[in-house]
């Protein structure tokens, strides 16, 4: 049983729920055989897990910065693309190109204010009454 856990590089310093591990139970039980391999085992899985680790994390990294590059990149060119646009759509509102509507005239805009005046205003005014 022990040589199939080993197989399948399980880690035998890694405790159960009452916090012991594999090695203590053997070492508990004086199993001299199974401590000692367990522990040799232990050693040698330490040392490639710290390779291991190093070669994984590097290609994570690596990985991860091209991802980040890339949403970057076109983070920036929506950025971009909006400001363009945004850009135009402002100096076409300055110049008054592509409306539809025309500015009020001096009559239209008293006349305006005066009707809002009686709807909001005015208490006696029939429209403020049935509001």
């Amino acid at each position: 049983m022990i040589q199939r856990l080993l197989e399948y590089h399980a880690n035998p310093s890694l405790p159960n729920l009452q916090g012991q591990s594999a090695i203590d139970l053997a070492e508990v039980l004086k199993e001299e055989n199974i401590v000692e391999m367990l522990k040799n085992l232990n050693l040698a899985n330490k040392s490639d897990s710290k390779k291991d680790k190093k070669v994984t994390l590097s290609k994570e990294k690596k990985v991860k910065s091209d991802e980040d590059e890339k949403d970057e990149k076109i983070e920036n060119y929506i950025k971009n693309y909006q400001i363009k646009n945004n850009l135009s759509e402002y100096n076409a509102i300055l110049n008054g190109v592509n409306t539809r509507y025309s500015p009020l005239s001096s009559t239209n805009q008293t006349f305006l204010e005066e009707y809002l005046f009686s709807i909001y205003c005015d208490p006696v005014s029939p429209v403020a009454v049935s509001l």
